[in-house]
């Protein structure tokens, strides 16, 4: 095995650092990871995540496998299509 060693600025390890986060989210979203957090899932639906957690939670549907609440894509994409109205110009 040959093992080498790079140095690099520092700033340029940030950037390998974001890029492999990144990379991580991708790949999380191609391999069919559907499970938000709920700072992902009000982001998704652009709504407070207090909002989603007081009103919403029960009418989208969630999961609490443990102690974190999860919501489900389709269940967010399904209460996307229902109540979502366009903003009047």
């Amino acid at each position: 095995m040959v093992k080498q060693v790079h140095e690099v600025d520092s700033d340029v390890m940030e950037m390998i650092i974001y890029n492999n986060k990144m990379l991580k989210s991708i790949e999380k979203n191609i391999t069919g990871d559907k499970w938000l957090t709920v700072a992902e899932a009000a982001k998704y639906i652009k709504k407070s995540k207090s909002h989603l957690l007081g009103r919403l939670k029960d009418i989208i549907g969630y999961s609490q496998p443990e102690r974190d609440i999860l919501f489900h894509i389709n269940d967010l994409d399904n209460y996307l299509m229902k109540h979502y109205h366009p903003a009047k110009d």
